[in-house]
């Protein structure tokens, strides 16, 4: 008996004016829950309606497990269409076969962002803020239960670590697109030179954009944030002011359902779950994550990543004047 265990792509909101798509992610196991490497795993879009193609230019793609049982399916893009996408995902093991379906959705965040560039009433145009902030909860939402799911049952949240990934272009990224999102916000971005290693872009990208958006939501004034070298490792630090965080809460901070301010109901949205798998795509690169809050400096919430030696590092204590980055790992 085989089991099919969607890894990735699960709830992902496809962008249709750019092409781009989420890449399903299948973990095929035997009985026991072991990964069956080698299985062969043949990913299927609609014939019609909103549907999209694989890298190979077909809307069907037979991969075979790799050793952790999983399969990709690379290349997605979505098409035209808008509207909900059902991908088939069969897979075969010696005679053994399982079948799931993966569902995404074509477009619909871009067409409200096409209507809120357009001039509309301002009516209409609270209306689509509205729509926007929706499909975005919504989706991340989403997103979190499902690597909530991968942590807890598929041997945790897989990463596809890219060598040469520059952290500060995907932190550049992250405070960009948080800009925009929160056009009031006072966000200070510092990057200490091209700092690089073998990370997953869009994983980290996770990371930096929970930690810069916690202390958009939950702090108050400038956000400092900083990308700095410290010997071997990289260090993304995220800092806020407003009151610290009760020093009961900084123990659990970064288990399931918690949040910044130890208040489940605070702020009313997402379910506590972005610090948990913040941490856990951390460890997953064989990092660290921790935070320090004080009412004299504030939150911080500090990474540290295994970095590439392309080049010495200076000391960060004397280069700075200050003391060097220091991790309370919860």
């Amino acid at each position: 008996m085989l089991n099919l265990v969607v890894v990735e792509g699960e709830g992902a909101i496809n962008n249709i004016r750019l092409r781009t798509a989420r890449e399903p992610i299948v973990q095929v196991q035997d009985e026991n829950h072991k990964p069956v490497a080698g299985a062969i795993v043949t990913f299927t879009m609609p014939s019609r309606g909103a549907s999209g193609v694989f890298a190979n230019g077909s809307q069907t793609l037979t991969v075979t497990t790799d050793q952790q049982g999983q399969a990709v399916a690379r290349g997605l893009k979505p098409n035209g269409v808008k509207g909900q996408v059902k991908i088939r995902v069969n897979a075969n093991s010696r005679g053994q076969t399982a079948t799931t379906t993966i569902t995404q959705t074509n477009a619909v965040l871009m067409a409200a962002r096409r209507l809120q560039q357009a001039d509309v009433s301002e009516r209409w145009e609270r209306s689509v803020d509205y729509v926007i902030s929706g499909a975005r909860r919504m989706a991340r939402l989403v997103e979190q239960l499902l690597d909530l799911a991968r942590a807890r049952q598929a041997g945790g949240i897989p990463i596809r670590p890219t060598p040469g990934t520059d952290l500060g272009e995907v932190v550049r990224a992250a405070v960009d697109e948080l800009s925009a999102a929160h056009p009031r916000a006072e966000i200070a971005l510092a990057i200490g030179g091209e700092i690089s290693g073998a990370w997953d872009p869009d994983r980290l990208a996770q990371v930096a954009s929970n930690l810069i958006g916690n202390a958009v939501v939950h702090g108050t004034g400038r956000v400092r944030v900083s990308v700095t070298r410290n010997g071997a490792e990289a260090i993304l630090e995220v800092q806020n002011g407003g009151a610290p965080i009760s020093a009961d809460v900084v123990p659990r901070i970064f288990e399931a359902f918690q949040r910044p301010t130890g208040n489940l109901s605070s702020h009313g949205q997402g379910l506590g779950l972005g610090l948990f798998i913040a941490e856990r795509i951390v460890a997953a690169h064989g990092g660290r994550i921790g935070v320090r809050s004080s009412a004299q400096d504030g939150t911080i919430f500090a990474v540290a990543l295994p970095a590439s030696t392309a080049w010495p590092a200076p000391d960060l204590a004397s280069a700075t004047g200050g003391e060097a980055p220091h991790l309370a790992v919860g």
